[in-house]
């Protein structure tokens, strides 16, 4: 697979892609009355209610996240809640993942993701992204031609100094080109810089601990996993996908008493994960 594919496969995978079909006064209901406290302290109650499998709250930190309302502005947090947000609705439409402003960069980048094949239409695109933000454009401009096959090392030098410059993609890149080359080592500390700006990367550094465990079966993996999938789920970051992993984590070593968790918790993780009982599912078929 070419790295451009590669991008488009694992933003649309962590996006998921959804349809805002609801506005933000439409989410503030009787479920979500937040109006009394501060900005700061009515994100804490709606990562709390997205922590706990209410899609409404996924949206409206979306919106949070994008104009910096109570939290500093965090245009690709706001691309995970709102794709989280899809993922339980059911409905995928890349048209429709778009809650930005119109001209600005996520904006664009939005639109590029609609149309990963019409080259005349990316250039465009890449164009009026320069335009408004050059380093991010210069950033997918340098992963859009690399092929993991290809030793690209001016590449990634310069998403390096990208990076150190505040771009956003460059991380992303970045983290997408290692995983793709399947270089650990580098892989591994792109996500713990990533870490320290995104919390979503404490998912990704989650799986890759559990990826080493599976390789090698010492604890001491499973327990920095953990640690991450923990990390990431304080912001109520942890997508379906992620949880799915957390869960089967949680379950296996708490049944063997290696890694203890309450049972409570262990069912908020498989609520997230959209898991079903075997045999609520077999009852359903029965019917």
């Amino acid at each position: 697979m070419k790295i451009t594919e590669k991008i488009y496969a694992a933003l649309l995978g962590i996006a998921l892609l959804c349809t805002p079909s609801c506005q933000v006064n439409e989410l503030l209901t009787k479920d979500i009355e937040v109006q009394q406290l501060s900005a700061e302290e009515e994100n804490r109650v709606l990562i709390e209610k997205a922590r706990n499998g209410e899609a409404e709250a996924l949206h409206e930190l979306a919106l949070r996240h994008r104009d910096g309302i109570g939290t500093p502005q965090n245009i690709m947090s706001a691309f995970i809640y709102q794709g989280i947000f899809s993922s339980k609705s059911g409905e995928i439409d890349t048209s429709s993942m778009n809650i930005f402003e119109e001209g600005t960069a996520a904006h664009i980048f939005t639109l590029m993701l609609e149309n990963p094949t019409d080259a005349p239409f990316m250039q465009q695109k890449l164009d009026e992204l320069a335009n408004v933000c050059p380093l991010e454009a210069e950033a997918f401009s340098i992963l859009s031609n690399m092929n993991k096959d290809i030793d690209y090392t001016d590449g990634i030098r310069r998403l390096e100094e990208l990076e150190k410059e505040g771009s956003t993609l460059a991380v992303l890149m970045q983290v997408m080109y290692f995983e793709e080359t399947r270089d650990d080592t580098r892989y591994e500390a792109i996500l713990k810089r990533a870490c320290e700006k995104q919390p979503f990367y404490h998912a990704l550094l989650g799986e890759f601990y559990e990826r080493k465990y599976n390789g090698i079966e010492d604890l001491h993996w499973v327990e920095k996993a953990k640690e991450h999938y923990q990390e990431a789920d304080r912001y109520a970051l942890l997508t379906p996908r992620f949880a799915r992993h957390y869960y089967q984590l949680l379950e296996h070593f708490n049944k063997e008493n290696l890694i203890p968790c309450s049972p409570e918790e262990i069912c908020r993780i498989k609520r997230l994960a959209g898991v079903k009982d075997v045999a609520a599912n077999k009852n359903n078929r029965e019917e």
